[in-house]
């Protein structure tokens, strides 16, 4: 889905990041102009094991690496994330959103700077969990998790949950306008930014979210929920 990675890409680049490259298959039509891409020769139009080389190469100038919006869940894409990520350095920062969340466990102790920004099923998914185990317990499990897997996670939820096991944020803010397509997408992407312009990496999720909620909310206010799409938060950003 290139739509989701365009709509980090560009979320990434409205929140400061000073230079923002996309690595995909394919590019979508309403990526900036000011975002470089970067079209990645693939067998079968997914990411595998021939392309992590290429991408390893490619980000050893970049502050922060966000992985996983649009990329898929088949078992390749899901080899590809994972070697890409066990291989890159600790001193990199690693978002990691949608199907990269399929490369985490909670048994697992995370790579150093890497933050984690599950939804319920996907954090259900993460601790071989049911949805509603999650539903019932949010707050203790997310705290838990992140202690036992050593990153900052965000838990989406209302509200949400920004934690690393030891302090813990709650963001207040939003609607239920922002419950579409691509939000989730913009949020990564305003994450990455903060994280790029060096705020530690517990406050640059909490900032993000914080931000991603206000302009979600800026945008309600004036035009109503209804018409609330991914791309207005990213245009709302300068207003708040």
């Amino acid at each position: 889905m290139p739509g989701a990675a365009a709509m980090a890409a560009n979320a990434a680049i409205s929140a400061g990041a000073g230079l923002v490259e996309l690595f995909s298959p394919e590019i979508h039509s309403s990526v900036k102009a000011e975002i470089l891409t970067h079209k990645i020769d693939t067998k079968n139009g997914n990411f595998d094991e021939d392309n992590v080389d290429i991408i390893l190469k490619a980000v050893e100038k970049c502050n922060v690496v966000v992985m996983g919006p649009g990329i898929g869940n088949d078992d390749a894409s899901i080899n590809f994330m994972k070697n890409v990520y066990e291989k890159l350095p600790d001193q990199t920062i690693k978002v990691l959103d949608a199907d990269a969340l399929r490369i985490m466990d909670v048994k697992q102790v995370c790579k150093p700077n890497t933050i984690i920004t599950p939804h319920f099923v996907e954090f259900s998914r993460i601790l071989s969990a049911s949805v509603q185990d999650v539903l019932d317990n949010p707050y203790e499990m997310a705290i838990e998790a992140a202690d036992k897997m050593k990153c900052i996670l965000l838990l989406k939820h209302v509200p949400s949950i920004i934690t690393n096991g030891d302090e813990t944020y709650l963001n207040i803010k939003g609607n239920p306008g922002m419950a579409t397509a691509g939000s989730g997408d913009v949020l990564t992407g305003i994450i990455a930014a903060l994280a790029a312009q060096k705020i530690e990496l517990l406050k640059a999720a909490a900032y993000g979210a914080l931000w991603h909620s206000e302009a979600g909310d800026f945008y309600a206010q004036n035009h109503g929920q209804l018409s609330l799409t991914a791309t207005e938060i990213i245009n709302s950003l300068k207003y708040v």
